[in-house]
């Protein structure tokens, strides 16, 4: 159980690790910040840097989405005892770890770690992806802005004009 919260971390900050040494890397060469217009002597503007944080909060959300639901179902199952004998030599043991018996004081270690996590995992996780939409709300309104562009991931479905809670139709051709 334990490596499993802990990947979630691990993960998201090795990747948002790289992505902040290649951008300290692209800032040595002189490229200039992310939303900068193009010039003579950067054909490409801030579109590099811009792109270099889009593709990584892509990669960083992707991941996130994908080890979320792995993580959050083991937090909740931590709460579970399984009794494995009926009768006088029963024994409960926990439904994550079949080494720890409920009950003792190991069980009680892991059932407060568990509700930490559970505020810190299921339901942390989408209060910060909601605060990150809300705060930058005005900027995400606005269909060619930079930020909505890093955000994509996020907020890439989501029509400017009701980011917070209209999606836009996908329509799949058949």
């Amino acid at each position: 159980m334990l490596c499993q919260v802990l990947s979630i971390p691990i993960v998201v900050g090795t990747l948002f690790m790289i992505v902040t040494i290649r951008e300290k890397r692209l800032i040595a060469k002189g490229q200039p910040a992310p939303g900068t217009p193009t010039s003579a002597d950067h054909p490409q503007g801030g579109t590099l840097r811009q792109g270099l944080r889009a593709n990584g909060l892509e990669v960083i959300f992707t991941l996130l989405f994908l080890i979320y639901p792995l993580v959050a179902g083991t937090i909740f199952k931590s709460f579970l005892c399984i009794d494995l004998h009926d009768g006088p030599e029963a024994e409960s043991l926990m439904f994550v770890d079949f080494e720890l018996e409920c009950g003792t004081d190991g069980h009680a270690l892991l059932l407060a770690f568990s509700t930490l996590m559970v505020l810190v995992f299921p339901l942390g996780i989408p209060a910060s992806l909601f605060a990150i939409v809300f705060y930058f709300r005005k900027e995400l309104k606005d269909p060619k802005s930079p930020l909505r562009v890093q955000y994509a991931p996020i907020c890439g479905m989501m029509k400017p004009t009701h980011w917070y809670h209209s999606y836009q139709s996908i329509s799949i051709g058949l």
